[in-house]
């Protein structure tokens, strides 16, 4: 099967390039990270919505495997509700971790 792209009539070489220049931009704006204010207006309306219903976000570097952990707490009592990662995974990638840290094994990332 064979596919042609034909461009639309007045459309020159220039006007690709600049339609390129465009897409690019809006590309960089879409992988733009969020401003700080509004990643804190977002943080603020989650957090009053979960306190709403009796629980809590806490945030953490797991410091072994270096990885971020969030706990879903109830708010009155502090119990753990739910973990991600959970434990297993953690203690899957510490060891991991562990495991690569004594190894002598180098590995070849460009194949």
């Amino acid at each position: 099967m064979n596919i042609a792209v034909v461009a639309p009539a007045g459309v020159t070489e220039g006007r690709a390039a600049g339609s390129d220049a465009r897409a690019a931009a809006v590309a960089k704006l879409v992988d733009a990270p969020p401003p700080a204010t509004q990643v804190r207006a977002a943080a603020a309306q989650i957090d009053a919505y979960l306190r709403s219903n009796g629980r809590s976000l806490e945030f953490r570097v797991d410091q072994e495997s270096h990885r971020v952990v969030v706990s879903v707490r109830d708010a009155v009592s502090g119990e753990v509700i739910r973990q991600i990662p959970d434990e297993e995974v953690l203690r899957t990638a510490r060891a991991l971790s562990e495991s690569l840290a004594q190894s002598s094994v180098v590995l070849d990332t460009k194949a």
